[in-house]
């Protein structure tokens, strides 16, 4: 059943990889606003997964926030379960990282959907804790 589905979904994502103009690895790039996403297939342990990776808008007003402060708010989100969450020193802006095991993927729509959620999710997460980052720097100021 896993290898099934495994070739499925290597399918699936060259399939729209190829629809989007995408040449190569079976990789789909999305941009869902100022939230850039990246898709690809692992097959390492412990099975394998679809990897979502989204990465948020550069932050301008203010650098690299305290991680623990950023952990809290991200805790609240849907994204806590096989989700991490990651700075980008060089870039200025924070990562996220979802690995969803491809058997709870049962079609190409739940496939399409984790990617928007990520997308959703992420920016909803980075619009709560900027909001409370700039209401900190108000009020120490």
């Amino acid at each position: 059943m896993t290898d099934e589905c495994v070739v499925r979904m290597q399918r699936f994502l060259a399939e729209m990889a190829e629809f989007g103009g995408q040449a190569g690895a079976p990789l789909i790039e999305l941009q869902f606003g100022d939230v850039a996403t990246v898709t690809s297939l692992l097959l390492e342990a412990p099975g394998p997964s679809l990897s979502i990776t989204a990465h948020l808008p550069r932050q301008e007003e203010f650098s690299f926030f305290d991680m623990s402060h950023c952990w809290n708010f991200f805790s609240d989100t849907a994204l806590t379960a096989y989700s991490e969450l990651l700075w980008h020193a060089d870039s200025g802006h924070y990562v996220v990282i979802r690995q969803i095991p491809v058997l709870d993927l049962p079609d190409e729509r739940s496939v399409m959907d984790a990617i928007m959620d990520t997308s959703a999710e992420a920016a909803s997460w980075l619009s709560r804790v900027s909001g409370q980052a700039v209401a900190a720097l108000i009020i120490e100021s």
